[in-house]
């Protein structure tokens, strides 16, 4: 996703959490990218919206990392 003006609002910084602003900023990105027509863009927005959190590209290595690291020790 290119960081463009509706990356705040996928991103739920200036919107608050389950907006409509930011189903339509998300849906709006995926018709863009994706090529997709709208209907087909909300309901994706909306599936993508209710099982995932979405953090910029990169911002959860280091998290991912500690959890993997913990997950390892428990198994020996």
């Amino acid at each position: 996703m290119a960081m463009n003006g509706r990356a705040n609002c996928i991103l739920e910084i200036c919107c608050r959490s389950n907006s409509a602003e930011g189903r339509k900023a998300l849906a709006d990105q995926i018709e863009e990218d994706l090529g997709c027509d709208k209907k087909e863009a909300h309901k994706y927005a909306d599936w993508i919206r209710e099982n995932f959190d979405l953090m910029p590209k990169g911002s959860t290595v280091q998290l991912k990392q500690e959890i993997a690291a913990l997950a390892r020790e428990r198994r020996e």
